[in-house]
């Protein structure tokens, strides 16, 4: 579990190699994601509301208003995410 403070001026997006899936558990966040043309789109998220990106993609979370709390997974098996095997 992550706690993202209030928003507080910009933040420096990050990159690295691997996959994240991101649950917004309190509170409102924005995501924040630019790709190597540097084209940047933003996603409003809620409570409940989850993405999964390419973490090679720069990103950076932050908060929409007031404090929030987000549960983030970093699968084990590498870049890209495993298929469901029944």
């Amino acid at each position: 579990m992550i706690t993202v403070p209030a928003k507080r001026g910009s933040s420096t997006p990050t990159h690295h190699k691997g996959y994240n899936y991101l649950l917004v558990v309190e509170g409102k966040v924005i995501a924040h994601f630019t790709d190597a043309k540097k084209h940047t789109k933003k996603f409003d998220l809620s409570v409940g509301d989850a993405v999964a990106f390419d973490t090679t993609l720069k990103h950076y979370i932050e908060a929409a208003d007031a404090a929030a709390k987000v549960a983030v997974a970093r699968p084990t098996w590498g870049a890209e995410p495993s298929p469901i095997e029944e």
